[in-house]
């Protein structure tokens, strides 16, 4: 099969772009669930930690400067509270399942070998599954938060599919609302709408 010069550019650009934009979706979700991984340890040490009392008020402080000094990036205190609000505000969120953790887009399917697609897929969707068993059990404290929700739509699923669907940004939106029904309104005004950090937080604002 001849192919033309102009083509095989276009479809390089494609293929670029394409897998450029797999990647930004499975980076986003990773940085997601490590940020309410975090959060939600910081949230469980608070009520149950052994040594939490010589640590006192300047936790955070203490955490931001320990976790800089290991290289750990995008731990300021400010962000810790922020990971800590988020895991408060949905103690019910879970990692993807193995089946959906990372989906790539058909053309990239299609673009990629057979060998290297499946594998990309078990490689992000072990990591994921590592993590959830690991770490989700000792969250006694967090998970004592749950209760019945008055909206019986906004289930573990409905949240798995709101997180899977927004960026960082959004929840950190999401999440400075401390009434239940209006963040449940705006999760699926964001959804429904395809609202962007920006416009979600002009409708908030806005107090549509």
């Amino acid at each position: 099969m001849t192919i033309a010069y102009p083509a095989l550019l276009d479809h390089l650009t494609q293929v670029h772009q394409q897998t450029h934009r797999a990647a930004v979706t499975a980076v986003s979700q990773a940085t997601t669930w490590r940020n309410w991984l975090i959060g939600a340890w910081i949230f469980e040490y608070e009520q149950a930690g052994s040594d939490r009392a010589a640590y006192g008020e300047r936790l955070l402080e203490r955490l931001a400067e320990d976790l800089s000094r290991r290289g750990v990036t995008g731990c300021a205190d400010r962000s810790l509270r922020l990971f800590r609000q988020i895991a408060l505000a949905y103690p019910e969120l879970t990692p993807p399942p193995s089946s959906a953790a990372v989906r790539l887009p058909d053309e990239i399917r299609r673009t990629v070998s057979a060998e290297s697609g499946p594998a990309i897929r078990q490689t992000v969707s072990a990591e994921f599954q590592l993590i959830a068993g690991q770490e989700l059990a000792v969250f006694a404290a967090l998970r004592s938060r749950l209760s019945p929700s008055d909206l019986p739509w906004r289930d573990p699923d409905f949240v798995g599919r709101l997180v899977q669907g927004v960026s960082w940004s959004h929840l950190i939106e999401l999440a400075k609302l401390d009434q239940p029904l209006k963040r449940a309104f705006y999760e699926v005004q964001t959804l429904k709408e395809g609202w962007g950090v920006r416009e979600l937080r002009r409708q908030i604002d806005s107090m549509l």
